[in-house]
């Protein structure tokens, strides 16, 4: 009885040390499985992320495709003149010029311009790169 009873602890501390190792076996896949799985998380944020910047740009791109052939289907009073003054005035506060209030960059104050370039002037590109 005393030699059966030696027998089952000495099975009982092999089988708690197979189960030990067992465990830490498997704590150490569930790690190293919680780690790509951060991993994989972070990389489909990034990857979203990414997504959302070129559908941005592509929208801005459409958006100035579409200013470009609505330039060339109906702007014949557009000039590059126009584009390069409108460009300048988006930049330059109208006060610190040398020409006084009502100039911009030197071009005169826009209620003196065709209502064809103001609105030809509302769409140019860069100014939708701004946005």
């Amino acid at each position: 009885m005393k030699n059966q009873k030696i027998s089952l602890e000495n099975s009982l501390r092999d089988v708690e040390a197979r189960y030990s190792a067992q465990m830490e076996q498997l704590n150490g896949v569930l790690l190293h499985l919680e780690l790509e799985l951060a991993q994989t998380l972070a990389e489909g944020q990034r990857q979203t992320q990414e997504y959302e910047a070129l559908l941005n740009i592509k929208v801005k791109l459409k958006a100035e495709i579409a200013t470009y052939r609505h330039l060339l289907e109906d702007g014949e009073d557009f000039s590059l003149s126009d584009a390069l003054d409108s460009s300048n005035s988006a930049n330059c506060p109208e006060d610190n010029h040398p020409q006084g209030r009502g100039w911009q960059c030197g071009v005169r104050d826009q209620r003196h311009q065709s209502s064809e370039t103001l609105r030809l002037r509302r769409r140019l590109p860069w100014e939708l790169r701004k946005q």
